[in-house]
């Protein structure tokens, strides 16, 4: 289970991890969208360099995706959890008001000041409950 500083403290390996996977999501994204297109064009494209081509961007393809999974997998082993299809979101698992809840951070946050119900979407996410003890602050 982490707690919002805890899971603040990790945010520098993760925005690296993250940063690298969505990269990868959209070259293969787009590498999909290129073979799909040479696919229905496949009768007409029976020249050898094409060929070639295509057999490259599926070498590469194959390459992103093996690296893509083990971004997530790096994600996975740090107790973390990306939001799917991959869009930048990462819960982590706490407790919140003595319920199992998800921390949720998004890339580009400078903290993890958000949490939401597990299984919810991270736009119905809501702002973590704090309580002021001086100048320190807990759930």
């Amino acid at each position: 289970m982490f707690t919002p500083e805890r899971a603040t403290e990790m945010l520098p390996l993760l925005r690296i991890i993250l940063r690298d996977a969505l990269q990868l999501n959209h070259s293969i994204e787009r590498q999909r969208d290129q073979i799909a297109g040479i696919d229905r064009l496949a009768e007409r494209m029976d020249h050898p360099s094409y060929r070639d081509e295509v057999h490259d961007i599926r070498v590469t393809l194959a390459d992103e995706e093996a690296k893509l999974e083990q971004c997530l997998l790096e994600l996975t082993e740090l107790g973390v959890t990306p939001h799917l299809p991959l869009n930048g979101i990462i819960d982590f698992p706490a407790i919140v008001n003595r319920q199992p809840a998800c921390l949720c951070w998004s890339l580009g946050e400078d903290s993890v000041d958000y949490w939401h119900d597990p299984g919810q979407a991270p736009e119905l996410r809501r702002p973590l409950p704090r309580k002021t003890l001086g100048t320190e602050k807990c759930l």
